[in-house]
């Protein structure tokens, strides 16, 4: 089992992110390859779109752009496939992959868990990635 801050867990949630969202990006939000060319880009692209997409929510007025704001965001199928665990995927399946982990440890989770975790990591990548 691998630790969630580990490289490999880090890496791993960047490919995931890129190959959910790259496409649809481009088909359904007619953003040029250039603008989401490279992982720095798309996680650019993608706080920018959560951040217009929750621009009126009382709770961004009032405590500012939070894991909150963003995992209630995810919630609503944002990006049409980067949180499809919440909708038609076992979130404790995909968190087993990535992971690494054997069954009787992914077991520790409920899908709420997993679901949870999943979005903290990609929250996680998409912060770090944009204060660079």
């Amino acid at each position: 089992m691998l630790k969630t801050n580990s490289k490999d867990v880090r890496e791993k949630i960047r490919v995931y992110i890129l190959w959910q969202t790259r496409d649809s990006l481009i088909d359904d939000y007619h953003i040029p390859y250039s603008e989401v060319s490279t992982f720095s880009k798309l996680a650019k692209k993608i706080l920018q779109i959560w951040q217009e997409e929750t621009k009126y929510d009382y709770r961004v007025r009032k405590y500012g752009y939070t894991f909150d704001v963003f995992e209630r965001w995810a919630q609503g199928l944002a990006l049409n496939q980067l949180f499809i665990y919440y909708y038609n995927t076992s979130a404790v399946y995909l968190l087993r992959l990535i992971l690494e982990e054997t069954e009787a440890e992914a077991s520790k989770f409920t899908e709420r868990q997993a679901e949870q975790l999943l979005t903290k990591l990609i929250y996680r990548e998409l912060i770090n990635d944009a204060q660079k």
